[in-house]
């Protein structure tokens, strides 16, 4: 299993942020427990030629807020529904409180490479620092989509 984490202070108001966080990443279809998210990252994040892009439709599910001393925590994981082999995410979005108008935002959680020894391999060499910028992409994402007033609807 590896550890994943990345943080982001946001402009917005801790109040309400897990409800705002719900409404951007809210199925598009009523009655639907889940939303396809398109997470994604450019080459040059991973210091290769700026000629395109890792990307991969993922089904996520957001759970039930939790509220804890310090933060709200809000379950998120992710799948992708076609192949066995991409890993499976499960984790937290964290909002904690910095001021009236600031808060951090983070996402921790693990994910355990698909394919036994030979995914572990791949993970080890390169694999891993995929994972870690697509959830540093999510979280700057999310940043923009919380931040901007204008923007409703999945963020797909």
């Amino acid at each position: 299993m590896a550890h994943v984490f990345y943080e982001d202070e946001v402009a917005c108001a801790p109040e309400g942020i897990v409800e705002r966080l719900k409404a951007r990443l809210a199925p598009q279809a009523r009655g639907e427990a889940d939303i396809w998210y398109e997470l994604e990252v450019p080459f040059e994040d991973l210091h290769l030629p700026k000629i395109g892009r890792f990307s991969r439709k993922v089904l996520m599910h957001i759970g039930t807020p939790e509220r804890r001393k310090y933060a709200m925590l809000l379950p998120i994981s992710w799948r992708v529904e076609d192949s066995k082999a991409f890993p499976e995410f499960t984790g937290w979005i964290e909002a904690v409180p910095l001021s009236s108008t600031r808060t951090q935002l983070a996402i921790l959680g693990d994910y355990t490479p698909p394919m036994g020894i030979v995914g572990s391999v791949i993970d080890a060499v390169g694999g891993h620092v995929v994972a870690q910028v697509t959830v540093r992409r999510f979280v700057e994402r999310l940043r923009v989509l919380l931040e901007d007033a204008g923007v409703t609807g999945n963020g797909s």
